[in-house]
């Protein structure tokens, strides 16, 4: 069974055919590229309430690029150069990302999604880029993406799908100013512009964030064999499939345990000289312990996979 992706929409006025109206509405790129990644794509429009009932029914979550977030959700004043703030997709959008750290899912931000990472965590943004870098090397030409090259954090989960040096795509004029609160910089463009930020403690670690244009340029890449998960994050504890594996785990212990009761019973049962009082307590230590090897292991191979 696939992994369901959510993706974040844009709220906006569009054209198709002889319609113009307001839409809810993503580039397919974002669809084709979860497609690829062998997942199922599922749009999420901008709504604030019901949450955790929308992630209840996914398995990670992408939040796409688009307009810049309101100033005001992190204390500034709006820029000449900032767009009409879009209250019900700020409201939406952060409503989701904060019910998805809390839950831990799998989440990959995008552009604008990075940003409005920041933001949750407590960070600001540069609202205009041009006046900090004296250029708009990241967004040369309206309506075309630009490429450049980023340096990435050696010894990071990027750097291990990508390398230390990459060509990106981007197409905005704002970047991360301080940097929020579990967010650890990752690959950083020529200027000095962080490009990509991953999370760490006390975000759990599962999440990973990327920012730039193109979905799909390098954060859902990768090699996959036929029906894996999408490499959202370091890990996929806290989807369906992984909640249903330690369902399964649980209930072969609980059986294994009946039956290891049972023997225990019977051995003890047994006359003295059968089976010496040393000899005993370790047969039972050793029925007691086995069936906690493997779940050992697994967690410990959570935690390496954790590590950016």
């Amino acid at each position: 069974m696939r992994p369901v992706i959510g993706i974040t929409s844009y709220a906006q006025d569009a054209r198709w055919g002889v319609w113009h109206m307001p839409a809810a509405l993503v580039p397919l790129a974002y669809v084709d590229s979860i497609e690829r990644a062998g997942g199922r794509a599922i749009v999420i429009p901008p709504v604030e309430e019901d949450a955790e009932e929308t992630l209840d029914s996914l398995d990670g979550i992408v939040f796409s690029g688009g307009a810049d977030i309101d100033p005001a959700r992190y204390g500034a004043e709006v820029h000449p150069e900032t767009d009409t703030p879009q209250t019900r997709r700020d409201a939406g959008e952060m409503a989701l990302l904060q019910a998805a750290l809390e839950r831990d899912m799998p989440t990959l931000a995008i552009c604008r999604g990075v940003q409005l990472l920041n933001v949750a965590r407590g960070g600001d943004l540069i609202q205009h880029l041009p006046e900090s870098i004296g250029s708009d090397e990241h967004k040369r030409v309206p309506g075309e993406f630009a490429v450049h090259p980023v340096e990435i954090k050696d010894g990071s989960r990027l750097a291990s799908i990508v390398g230390t040096g990459s060509d990106v795509t981007s197409h905005h004029h704002q970047g991360l100013g301080r940097i929020g609160d579990g967010l650890v910089e990752t690959a950083w463009a020529a200027d000095g512009t962080l490009s990509r930020g991953g999370s760490v403690p006390p975000l759990r670690r599962r999440g990973a964030v990327a920012s730039g244009g193109r979905a799909g340029r390098t954060a859902l890449r990768g090699p996959r064999r036929a029906g894996s998960r999408i490499p959202l994050g370091p890990h996929e504890v806290g989807s369906r499939s992984g909640k249903s594996g330690a369902s399964v785990y649980f209930a072969f212990a609980a059986i294994y345990y009946v039956l290891v009761l049972a023997v225990i019973v019977d051995v003890l049962r047994q006359p003295s000289n059968a089976l010496s009082g040393v000899g005993k307590a370790l047969w039972i230590v050793a029925f007691l312990v086995i069936p906690v090897i493997p779940w050992l292991a697994y967690g410990f191979w959570r935690i390496k996979r954790s590590r950016l």
